[in-house]
């Protein structure tokens, strides 16, 4: 692995150690199909807003993957804009570090 890898690895498990965040990374795993933000912030408890920034997170770093589908039966012109769902990216996380490398566990 190189050093670019492993600095990706070791964000996108930074990024977990939030409480809420893996709640919310749970969640939306344990569904195949994916979760909007409304449904994931109601399922741990939590606001829509805060869902919406957490899930962008996870985002960002590749640990979900968005797509955008329409919920309802409408469709065409007038039906309204597409949800943002979140899904899991397949992407196993994995991380290691050398021995004595406290800088960078710190990190």
């Amino acid at each position: 692995m190189n050093a670019l890898h492993d600095e990706a690895q070791l964000a996108a498990l930074a990024l977990l150690g939030d409480p809420t965040r893996r709640r919310l990374y749970d969640y939306v795993t344990a569904r195949p199909q994916g979760a909007g933000r409304d449904e994931a912030a109601s399922a741990v408890g939590i606001s829509r807003m805060l869902a919406a920034f957490h899930l962008d997170k996870l985002l960002a770093v590749g640990v979900l993957a968005a797509e955008y589908r329409r919920l309802g039966a409408r469709r065409g012109p007038g039906a309204g804009r597409p949800h943002k769902m979140c899904r899991p990216a397949g992407r196993a996380l994995a991380g290691q570090l050398a021995l004595g490398r406290y800088a960078d566990a710190a990190r």
